[in-house]
């Protein structure tokens, strides 16, 4: 059979059960003392007491049982406050010194003259009933002495040997509850000296059944205490008692109240009375005890069927335990293992005297055991549920990772009886992981080495594009040299911005899938960023026999972007038509402003060569060009529009893609809102737009390692009327600086130098003169752009550098200092 630990879910139920009744029950009884009692007092505080016609208890006997009462009242929760207990005592003890005395004079004829201090009548009621006058029953003062000490022990426990305690309340109680039973007796067969012991006061009815409410109260306040606790226990001996106690006193006195009767009746005889007191009380009794003999039968015969029920449930629990493929056990309450199944002595080798216990440490692994007992140990401690994953050592000697989870069995009272846990195997589910986690890292670390390549490459692709770049806007608006090679200097300006444009992209894509692709957002004018998206593809359209149309809509607007980054998305857009219409096609920029939806709405149409329909839905991925990836006739790096679609996702717009199908165009939609009334801040112009007014004379440092560069800036600036003074690397810029002791406008500088870094050169000039400077660099990611401001930089400009963007960095530290 399975073990399983005890649950005495039942038992305890029963028992709060009882204990609820017990409750109801004390405070019931306490009322019916405080009524019983404090009415007779009142009757004597408002002088009818004196009445010949009101039988009433004597007026120290309801005092004492008026303090017995709220005695109790005050002493019902184990847990008062300690006034509330010492109150309660000192009532106690006031009623049973009242009833000790009484007592005293009864048994030894003094006259303490007790009698006279509580007595209220103005006249001698000695008679019949009332031996002395004022003094109360010798029955009342038997029970209110141990009874009235019962209350003042109630919650005093005396320590015994063994650790056992023992309290005296409830026997005072009982002992306290007969002389009133006596009296009770007396009553019931009409025996008069049982309700007046040794010829006193007779005891009143109503006295009498005040008395048995304080006692029976006295032994129901503490229900967790015998005999309470036994009366109230559902197994046999509890029922026993519940069954045969007050049945056989209720049957006791009917049955001497019936005899009695009929000898009075002299129905018959003395002699014959006690015999049939004899034969009646034989036949009750035999009945009682077959009734109670049934009721423990029937309970006999539930508790059997219930233990088969157990056991066949044990049955099934261990069959299905023993088969489950992981390893599984039960511990009791305090954690400590009791079973296992079949598997766990299957994969171990073990036997259950090994592991019995904590013995389950001989199987795991020493690096681990102290963590695993120490978390299953706070786990039980906090009867929460556990869960940890360690190696076991099977009988082979392999060590191989489980992963274990344990709950807690709770009784209905919701305390935890017991643990039941599983051991399942996880070894190549973790060896997965780590092969997982460990690929995830290569993955990592080849994509920051992608990255690292990227920049380094985009930063010599753009480093020999600047001179170029700057030669060519330089000669192409030169009025000296004829037209026709001023257009070709044109096509190689072009053509570079073509190429930066497109080292750009392979950085922004980069920046897009680190999820930091930043935005500058201003108030953009949308109209204004068509136009010049336009004018950026007019002269590739131009180049291939294409119809650039435009159809503006002439309302204003302003929307809270990066306009920048708009233009990118209608160039790229543009661009994109461009590139797949054949020549004599048509490419045309549509825009609308929908004012009841508050956004704007930009097409790009085109009549080129379509797109198919299982590509539609994947036209935004990188690297993607409608399924012509290996047809090299179009160009390109296909990041265009995947680019365009993170810009639109960033200013919360829109992007789709319609086609009729290959040989049928194209449609791409941008829709971007909410719009703007008015612009919050001025707009952003773009570099090339800036006017070319000169920004000097400066004084300037210029710091560049490759020749090109620096012979062509050099020539730039000092055309533009700047002084300047040249340096290679990190050493002849400081010692530039220093032998002109710092009396430079501003530095302008590479970053990459072959003894340092610009940063370096930034940082040093400007904590000795306080220099402003500008970064000009093939490094442009965002960490190049925020380590150039935190090293001092003003400006950071991305080579291939424009030479009007200097100037319009130039032209910013004029405004400054002006």
């Amino acid at each position: 059979m399975l073990p399983v630990p005890e649950t005495p879910a039942k038992h305890d139920q029963a028992n709060s059960s009882y204990s609820r009744a017990c409750r109801i029950v004390h405070a019931g009884l306490t009322a019916a003392v405080l009524l019983i009692a404090g009415s007779n007092l009142v009757v004597w505080l408002v002088g009818l007491g004196n009445s010949p016609h009101v039988t009433v208890m004597r007026f120290n006997a309801a005092l004492a049982l008026t303090a017995c009462g709220i005695a109790l009242w005050l002493g019902r929760d184990e847990n008062a406050a300690p006034t509330r207990r010492r109150v309660a005592s000192a009532l106690g003890l006031f009623a049973s010194l009242i009833g000790t005395l009484t007592a005293l004079q009864y048994f030894t004829g003094w006259n303490l003259h007790i009698d006279e201090l509580f007595k209220l009548q103005r006249r001698d009621v000695a008679g019949t009933f009332t031996s002395h006058s004022g003094r109360m029953s010798l029955n009342a003062a038997l029970t209110l002495a141990p009874a009235g000490l019962a209350l003042a022990l109630l919650d005093v426990r005396w320590k015994w040997r063994h650790g056992r305690s023992i309290t005296f309340a409830p026997g005072l109680a009982i002992i306290g509850s007969l002389p009133t039973l006596a009296a009770f007796v007396g009553y019931a067969i009409g025996i008069g000296y049982l309700t007046g012991i040794l010829g006193s006061t007779n005891l009143l009815l109503h006295t009498a059944l005040a008395q048995i409410a304080l006692c029976v109260a006295i032994l129901t306040a503490r229900p967790d205490r015998q005999p309470m606790r036994l009366a109230l226990s559902p197994g046999p001996a509890g029922m026993l008692l519940r069954w045969l106690g007050p049945a056989t006193i209720a049957l006791l006195l009917g049955l001497g109240w019936i005899v009695h009767r009929g000898q009075r009746a002299q129905i018959y005889g003395a002699n014959d009375a006690l015999a049939l007191m004899i034969l009646l009380g034989l036949l009750l009794l035999s009945a009682l005890l077959f009734a109670t003999a049934t009721a423990l039968g029937r309970t006999e015969e539930r508790r059997v069927r219930a233990a088969a029920a157990v056991r066949e449930q044990e049955e099934r629990f261990r069959m299905l335990a023993d088969n489950i493929s992981q390893l599984a056990w039960m511990a009791d309450a305090s954690g400590s293992i009791f079973w296992y199944n079949k598997r766990w002595y299957e994969y171990t080798g073990t036997t259950a005297e090994q592991v019995a216990g904590w013995g389950w440490k001989i199987v795991h692994d020493p690096e681990h055991v102290e963590r695993v007992t120490d978390n299953f140990t706070r786990a039980v401690a906090a009867g929460e549920a556990w869960e940890d994953t360690f190696p076991i050592r099977s009988r082979s000697g392999e060590w191989r990772w489980f992963l274990s989870r344990a709950l807690p069995m709770r009784d209905d009272a919701g305390r935890v009886t017991g643990w039941f846990g599983t051991n399942t195997d996880v070894t190549e589910q973790r060896a997965a992981a780590d092969a997982l986690t460990v690929a995830k890292e290569a993955a990592e670390g080849a994509n920051r080495a992608k990255d690292a390549f990227l920049a380094a490459l985009s930063h010599e692709l753009r480093t020999p594009l600047t001179p170029v770049l700057m030669t060519a806007e330089e000669l192409c608006d030169d009025p000296a040299l004829p037209g026709e090679v001023r257009e070709q200097l044109c096509m190689v300006r072009r053509n570079v911005r073509l190429e930066a444009r497109l080292i750009d992209d392979l950085l922004d894509l980069t920046r897009a899938s680190h999820g930091k692709f930043a935005l500058r957002p201003a108030a953009c004018d949308l109209k204004m960023a068509g136009r010049e998206a336009l004018e950026m593809v007019r002269e590739e359209a131009a180049g291939r026999s294409l119809t650039l149309a435009e159809e503006l809509d002439p309302s204003p607007a302003w929307l809270e972007a990066d306009c920048t980054r708009v233009e990118q998305v209608l160039w790229n857009l543009l661009r994109n038509s461009v590139k797949f219409t054949p020549s004599g096609g048509r490419v045309t920029l549509r825009t609308k402003v929908d004012r009841e939806a508050n956004r704007w709405i930009a097409e790009v149409e085109d009549t080129g060569i379509g797109i198919s329909a299982d590509v539609l839905p994947r036209l935004f991925r990188p690297f993607e060009q409608g399924g012509l990836m290996n047809d090299h006739r179009f160009g390109g790096l296909g990041l265009g529009l995947a680019i365009s679609k993170t810009i639109v996702d960033l200013h919360g717009g829109t992007i789709e893609a319609q086609s009729g199908g290959v040989n049928h165009g194209a449609n791409f939609k941008v829709s971007l809102g909410p719009l703007l009334d008015a612009p919050a801040v001025a707009p952003v112009s773009d570099s090339r737009q800036t006017s070319k007014k000169a920004a000097g004379p400066l004084r300037l440092l210029l710091v560049e390692d490759h020749a090109p560069t620096r012979t062509v800036l050099s020539r730039l600036l000092r055309r533009g009327g700047h002084t300047v003074t040249e340096a290679t690397d990190v050493k002849s810029a400081l010692a530039a600086a220093a032998q002109a002791n710092g009396a430079f406008d501003a530095l302008v500088s590479d970053l990459g130098l072959p003894d340092g870094t610009g940063h370096d050169v930034m940082a040093e000039l400007r904590k000795s003169y306080g220099l402003r400077g500008i970064a000009v660099s093939g490094y442009g990611t965002e960490a190049d752009l925020q380590r150039s401001s935190d090293s001092g930089f003003a400006a950071h400009l991305t080579k291939p550098v424009e030479f009007a963007q200097l100037r319009e960095a130039l032209s910013r530290f004029i405004s400054i200092d002006e």
